[in-house]
């Protein structure tokens, strides 16, 4: 079992996944409207938290080690089952919001 201090923020794994789409830190630091060293922390503190060495410095870049390239397919898995859940979310909030607006004669006519 995972305790609190292990937690992470499932933008910090969207991070990750920005970086292995843009190739480095520096791009995937524009795309996402943030500062390169704000980035490189919040990576740095993903990988802390999962005990994992997900990136490393290679000639002057920062690239996917083989156990982040491993560790890719589960933080989009991850990520995409977070973007269903909350289209989910949306969609039977707006069928509670649709029943809540029908009035007991048409309750009585369906």
């Amino acid at each position: 079992m995972i305790g609190l201090e292990a937690t992470v923020e499932l933008r910090t794994f969207r991070y990750f996944v920005a970086v292995a789409d843009a190739g480095s830190v520096n791009a995937a630091a524009q795309a996402l409207h943030l500062t390169q060293p704000s980035l490189a922390r919040q990576l740095h503190r993903l990988e802390r938290r999962l005990g994992l060495p997900l990136l490393e410095l290679r000639g002057g870049r920062t690239v996917l080690t083989e156990v982040g390239h491993q560790f890719l397919p589960y933080a989009r898995a991850l990520l995409a089952t977070a973007d269903a859940t909350q289209v989910a979310a949306r969609l039977l909030a707006a069928n509670l919001r649709a029943e809540e607006q029908l009035t007991p004669e048409d309750e009585t006519a369906a």
